[in-house]
C-alpha cells in the first residue's frame, strides 16, 4: 500500500506554489502530516514510507468530516486560489453509510473534488459512487495486491483529470485547469462486513487504510485542447487569450499527432425535445491508422461530469460499432460530448445541448444569513417552485439535530406550520421550539418526479426568564407596609407573566398582579409591595417570570413580621377590700399590634370561672384605654381569683392571677387565737369567744397553697412534618407541691381527647422541672390542640390548649 502510494503521486512537483500533499489515517481519525508540512516530493514519500500501520474501523463519515475540519484548512495548507482534490482509500463499507453522504456532500458544496478508490470484496459500488464527484472518479480493485504500478500510473493521469474545466488563457499549447465545486446526489447504502484483513484507512490529506484520502492541492496541468477543435496545431499557439469553457481530457502524451487521434462527430449541436420521449444523439467515428479501443460519452449538468458507457442504465448504443447515444426517457437540460479512444489518445466531439421540456420541478430557498431565530417567534422558509409540468405535492423534510438520521415529514396543515401549498410552498413556523432546531429542505413534485432544495439550517434560541431578588430575607413591623424587590434580568423571547408564590405552613399561595392588599407583580414592576403586613404575611416569597419558553424562578426570600400576644401586667396579686367599699384591680396591656379586645375571669375556686366585660353590672372599666376591674360596691360573692385577659390579631395574652378578699360586715368575735396557718385542704378549728353584743373578733384563717396555675405561652405552633417542637407552658404552684402533670391532645379530624403523660415514646418533657411538652418528630397525626394539666394536694388545673400545625 505504501508503494502504491508513492508511485501514485510520485510525478508532482511538490512544493508551496506547487502541489501539495497531506495525509490522514483512520479510524481513529489522525494526522500523518498536513498540506504544508513537506516541500519537496522525496519528504512526502518518506512521510508515507513512516506511516504506522495499526488496525481500525471504517468510520468513513468520521474522517470526512475530520479532513474538513483540519486538512483543508488555511493554518494546514490549503489555499484559496488553488483547487482541492480529495482521495479516499477503503477496503471496507463505512460504518455509517448514510452520514458519510452527507459528510461528502458537504466537502463537495465546498468546491473539493473526491476521488474514491475501493479495495476487495467488502466495497459497495454504490457508497464509492456517493463519495466520489463523479463516476470517472472511481475506481474498484479485487485486492491489495493489484495495487500496481500500472493502476498506480492510471490513478495518477485521474488526479490530473479530476480538473477538467477550463477557463483560462492559453499559450502555445498548455491550458490551465481548475477545479469547479460539484454535488453529486447520492443514495445510502446499508452497512455490510469488511473483509478479515484490516488496513489503516489512508486519507491524502486525509489517509487512512481502510480509508485513504488524499486531499491534495493541484497546480495548473499541461493539457491537450479538444481534438474535435477548428484550432490548428499551428493555431494553439497563438498568445490570443481564450475566452471558452470546455471540457478537455488531460494525458500524459506530449509528442501525439493529432491526426492519429480519433475523428469523432455528431452532425447537430443543439436539439429540443419533450420530457420523456426518446431521443439518438448520433455521433460517428473515424479512426484511419488505430483501432478504436473505447466508446464513451460524457454528460455535464450543473458543473458535475458524469462518464456513460454501454453499462449505463436507462440508454442505448455507446458502442465500437455503435457510438450513438440513445437516451430513453431525458429527464433535464444537459450537455453531452461524444469520445473514442485509441492508442495514441482520446477524441472528443463538439459539445450536443439537449434541451428537454417539461421534466423535473425547479426548487429553490433563500438561506438566511442568520440561521439563528428566536422561541416562539414566527419565521417563514421561503422555496420558490417552477415547474411547466403540473405540480402534484409539496412537502419539507425536516432534519431535526436530536435524531439527524429520521427526516420528520411536514405536510400542509401540520401543527404549528402554514403554508407547504401549491400557491405557497415556503414553510412557515409559527411558534418555533427547540425541537424545531435542524435543517429544512423543501420537496416539489409533478409527472416528472420530485426535486428538493438546499437545506435550510434553523437554530431555535432562547431561555426562560433570569430572575433575582434583591435580599434572602425581610423584616416588617406589623401594619407597615415592605416592598419584596424583584429583578428580570435576561427574558428571550420576552416574558409576559410575572407573580409570586407565598409558602407557608398552610401550603403555598399565588400572589397575582391586583391581589388584594398588594402592588407590583407585573412585566414593568416584577417587585411585591404589601401595603400592610398582617399575620398572614410571614412566610416564604419566590418571584416567577413567564416566557414562550418556560417559567424562571427567583431565589426564596423569608419575610418576617414583627409583633405578638399583647404584654398583660397586673401591679399586685393579692387585694382587700372592706364589705361595700369599692375596689380597683389594676391592669396594663402592650400590643403590638394594638390589642382589640379586653375582658376579665372570675374564680370563686379556682375551679369554675366566669368572664367580665365592660358590660357587667356593678362593674367600670374593662376597656381598650382602661383595662383595669373596678368594682363599685364589694360584698362576699366578689372574692376569689381575677385574671386580666387582652387580645389581638396574633391571639391572646393573660395577667397572673389576682386574689380578692372582702372582709366586713359582721359583729365583732374575739377569737382566742386571731391567725391561723394551715395547708390547702388541711383541717383547722377556730376558737371564738363572744365579746359582747354588737361586738366582732377578726380571725385571720390563712391557707397556704392552692391549685396549680398553669399559663401557655404561645397561641398557635407550627413546624415542617418530621421536624421537633417544643409546646412551652408555665406551672405556679404556691407551697404546695406538684404530685402530678400530664398533657391533653384534642385531634379535631377524630374528635378524640388523648392524655401524654411522662415518659412516652417520642416525647421529652412533662416533669415538675420542665413541664413543656417536647415532641421529637412531628407527623401529621400530632396536628391538634395541646393543654398542660398540673394536679397537687389543692387540686388540678389546665393551660388553656396551643394549636400545632405541621406543614
Amino acid at each position: 500500500m505504501k508503494q502504491f502510494l508513492v508511485r501514485s503521486i510520485s510525478g508532482f512537483m511538490i512544493g508551496p506554489h506547487s502541489t501539495q500533499i497531506g495525509l490522514v489515517t483512520f479510524s481513529p481519525e489522525t494526522t500523518q502530516f498536513k498540506l504544508n508540512t513537506f516541500s519537496s516530493s522525496t519528504a512526502v514519500q518518506n512521510g508515507i514510507k513512516n506511516i504506522p500501520y495499526d488496525n481500525g474501523g471504517t468510520d468513513t463519515h468520521q474522517a470526512l468530516s475530520y479532513v474538513g475540519s483540519n486538512s483543508f484548512i488555511s493554518s494546514a495548507g490549503d489555499r484559496d486560489n488553488t483547487p482541492d482534490l480529495l482521495v479516499v482509500i477503503t477496503d471496507g463499507q463505512s460504518s455509517d453509510p448514510s452520514k458519510t453522504k452527507i459528510e461528502a456532500d458537504i466537502l463537495k458544496q465546498r468546491g473539493i473534488i473526491i476521488m474514491a478508490i475501493g479495495i476487495g470484496s467488502g466495497v459497495k459500488m454504490t457508497e464509492l459512487l456517493n463519495i466520489a464527484s463523479n463516476s470517472s472518479l472511481v475506481i474498484e480493485v479485487n485486492n491489495f495486491n493489484a495495487l500496481s504500478s500500472t493502476l498506480a500510473n492510471t490513478i495518477h493521469s485521474m488526479y490530473c483529470q479530476a480538473g477538467e474545466i477550463t477557463t483560462s488563457t492559453t499559450t502555445a499549447t498548455t491550458t490551465t485547469t481548475t477545479i469547479p465545486p460539484t454535488t453529486t446526489p447520492s443514495t445510502t447504502i446499508p452497512p455490510t462486513t469488511t473483509p478479515s484483513t484490516t488496513i489503516p484507512t489512508t486519507t491524502i490529506p486525509t489517509t487512512t487504510i481502510p480509508t485513504t484520502t488524499i486531499p491534495t492541492t493541484t497546480t495548473p496541468l499541461t493539457t491537450f485542447t479538444s481534438p474535435s477543435s477548428t484550432t490548428s496545431p499551428s493555431q494553439t499557439t497563438s498568445t490570443t487569450p481564450s475566452t471558452s469553457t470546455k471540457h478537455v481530457s488531460t494525458t500524459s502524451f506530449t509528442t501525439a499527432n493529432l491526426q492519429d487521434l480519433p475523428k469523432v462527430n455528431i452532425p447537430f449541436q443543439k436539439h429540443t425535445t419533450s420530457y420523456g420521449q426518446a431521443i439518438t444523439i448520433v455521433c460517428k467515428v473515424v479512426s484511419p491508422r488505430y483501432p478504436i479501443l473505447e466508446v464513451f460519452w460524457e454528460e455535464f449538468d450543473n458543473g458535475i461530469t458524469t462518464r456513460i458507457d454501454d453499462k449505463t442504465s436507462g440508454i442505448e448504443g455507446v458502442t465500437i460499432p455503435n457510438p450513438s447515444l440513445t437516451i430513453k426517457k431525458p429527464m433535464v437540460n444537459s450537455t453531452y460530448t461524444c469520445k473514442a479512444r485509441n492508442a495514441m489518445g482520446n477524441g472528443s466531439s463538439a459539445e450536443f445541448h439537449l434541451i428537454v421540456k417539461g421534466g423535473l420541478p425547479t426548487v429553490t430557498v433563500q438561506i438566511p444569513r442568520n440561521s439563528t431565530i428566536i422561541y416562539g417567534s414566527p419565521v417563514v422558509l421561503n422555496c420558490i417552485v417552477y415547474s411547466s409540468l403540473k405540480i402534484t405535492a409539496i412537502y419539507w423534510k425536516a432534519f431535526y439535530d436530536y435524531d439527524r438520521e429520521n427526516a420528520k415529514i411536514i405536510h400542509e396543515g401540520e401543527c404549528n406550520t402554514a403554508g407547504i401549498t401549491k400557491a405557497n410552498p415556503s414553510l412557515t413556523l409559527k411558534s418555533p421550539k427547540f425541537h424545531d432546531t435542524g435543517e429544512y429542505l423543501c420537496y416539489a413534485r409533478n409527472e416528472a418526479g420530485q426535486t428538493l432544495s438546499r437545506r435550510i439550517p434553523v437554530k431555535v434560541d432562547g431561555g426562560i426568564p433570569e430572575v433575582h431578588i434583591g435580599s434572602t430575607r425581610y423584616t416588617a413591623k406589623y401594619g407597615h407596609k415592605v416592598t419584596l424587590n424583584c429583578t428580570v434580568v435576561k427574558a428571550t423571547p420576552p416574558h409576559f407573566e410575572v407573580y409570586w408564590i407565598l409558602e407557608t405552613y398552610k401550603g403555598n399561595t399565588i400572589i397575582r398582579q391586583g391581589e388584594s392588599g398588594t402592588s407590583g407583580s407585573t412585566t414593568n414592576n416584577p417587585s411585591l409591595t404589601i401595603n400592610s403586613t398582617t399575620t398572614t404575611d410571614p412566610g416564604k416569597y419566590t418571584c416567577v417570570a413567564v416566557n414562550a419558553v418556560g417559567k424562571g424562578s427567583s431565589q426564596v426570600t423569608v419575610l418576617k413580621v414583627i409583633g405578638g400576644v399583647p404584654n398583660v401586667t397586673v401591679d399586685s396579686t393579692n387585694y382587700t377590700s372592706i364589705f361595700g367599699n369599692p375596689v380597683t384591680l389594676n391592669c396594663s396591656v402592650q400590643s403590638d399590634p394594638p390589642h382589640t379586645n379586653v375582658y376579665w375571669k372570675h374564680s370563686i375556686d379556682g375551679k369554675n370561672t366566669s368572664n367580665l366585660n365592660q358590660k357587667a353590672t356593678g362593674t367600670e372599666g374593662i376597656t381598650l384605654q382602661n383595662p383595669s376591674l373596678i368594682i363599685g360596691k364589694t360584698n362576699f360573692a366578689h372574692s376569689g381569683y381575677y385574671t386580666c385577659f387582652a387580645s389581638n390579631e396574633i391571639g391572646e395574652g393573660n395577667s397572673e392571677s389576682i386574689y380578692l378578699n372582702v372582709t366586713g360586715g359582721y359583729p365583732n368575735v374575739l377569737a382566742t387565737n386571731p391567725q391561723y396557718t394551715v395547708d390547702y385542704s388541711d383541717s383547722v378549728t377556730l376558737d371564738l369567744n363572744a365579746i359582747g353584743e354588737a361586738q366582732s373578733s377578726m380571725i385571720t384563717l390563712k391557707v397556704m397553697g392552692g391549685i396549680p396555675k398553669v399559663q401557655r405561652q404561645q397561641l398557635k405552633y407550627k413546624t415542617g412534618i418530621g421536624y421537633s417542637v417544643t409546646i412551652n407552658c408555665i406551672v405556679k404552684s404556691e407551697h404546695l407541691k406538684i404530685l402530678e402533670i400530664s398533657w391533653l391532645v384534642y385531634n379535631p379530624r377524630t374528635n378524640r381527647t388523648n392524655t401524654i403523660n411522662k415518659g412516652e415514646i417520642g416525647y421529652d418533657g412533662i416533669s415538675p422541672a420542665n413541664p413543656s411538652l417536647i415532641i421529637n418528630e412531628v407527623s401529621v397525626s400530632m396536628e391538634g390542640e395541646y393543654s398542660y394539666c398540673a394536679i397537687n394536694k389543692a387540686g388540678d388545673a389546665c393551660g388553656l390548649p396551643s394549636d400545632l400545625k405541621g406543614w
